[in-house]
């Protein structure tokens, strides 16, 4: 068992169920934990980053550093609260994650970055609606897609191209079940 709080990032390009995949393990672990938090990482964007994405200008670097700072920090904040927090972040990158992990080492920081086909993203993004980040972002975000390497503990890769919504929520229920025995 673990002492440290813990936050379960939920990453990945946009289009791969990011939101609806958190909800989802949100309400499972909420069963048996009733004080744990749900962070939507892209309510914590500041308006200009809300704004560039909304006119198809991807992010960069020093557009984002700002916002995963208050991912963790917010994350954070809330698994002190209640041992728990679920926060979704893209997290592309490899020094995304290790920037959100070294803000609050004393936190536990498990990295759930969920993956599809760029076809299949695309075709995804195309039949959404009311979101700021729209189709033509795809390119700049599998651009800066870095997958977790094997020297990234506490990170698991769950490829969603060919799961329900369901079957990826089971799938890191497992995982998380498995670090919590």
């Amino acid at each position: 068992m673990n002492d440290r709080p813990t936050i379960y990032v939920i990453g990945g390009t946009c289009g791969t169920g990011k939101s609806t995949i958190a909800e989802r393990v949100h309400q499972r672990l909420h069963e048996n934990n009733p004080k744990i938090e749900f962070i939507e990482g892209d309510l914590l964007h500041p308006a200009e980053n809300i704004r560039k994405m909304s006119h198809g200008i991807p992010l960069h670097d020093d557009d984002r550093w700002g916002w995963l700072e208050k991912v963790s920090d917010d994350s954070y904040k809330k698994s002190e609260e209640c041992d728990t927090c679920i926060v979704t972040c893209s997290s592309l990158k490899k020094s995304y994650r290790d920037y959100i992990r070294s803000k609050h080492p004393e936190g536990r920081f498990v990295f759930f970055m969920l993956y599809g086909a760029k076809s299949e993203i695309l075709k995804r993004m195309l039949q959404r609606e009311s979101h700021f980040m729209k189709a033509d972002m795809v390119d700049s975000q599998f651009n800066d897609l870095q997958l977790p390497a094997e020297d990234e503990q506490d990170s698991f890769v769950i490829n969603v191209t060919s799961l329900s919504v369901e079957e990826v929520v089971d799938e890191i229920m497992k995982k998380i079940n498995a670090s919590l025995s």
